[in-house]
């Protein structure tokens, strides 16, 4: 059904910010360094993981193209 893996129940980004998982994400983990978010789907945690945590770089990649072109609009 999903050929990439890529679930449509995810969440909108206005949600995600709620998720209780996010909140459990140590600040430590991500601060001053650099993460690869692999799978990225559309960007949206790499976007929070950004705002909220604080690393040096980030860069998101996903297989799927569709996600990444939306992701980029």
């Amino acid at each position: 059904k999903f050929q990439y893996g890529n679930n449509k129940k995810f969440k909108t980004p206005s949600e995600r910010w709620k998720d209780k998982w996010l909140k459990s994400l140590k600040r430590e983990w991500f601060e001053g360094k650099w993460v690869l978010d692999i799978g990225c789907h559309t960007g949206d945690l790499t976007l929070m993981l950004t705002l909220l945590y604080k690393p040096d770089l980030i860069i998101g990649v996903d297989i799927d193209h569709k996600l990444v072109s939306g992701a980029i609009k």
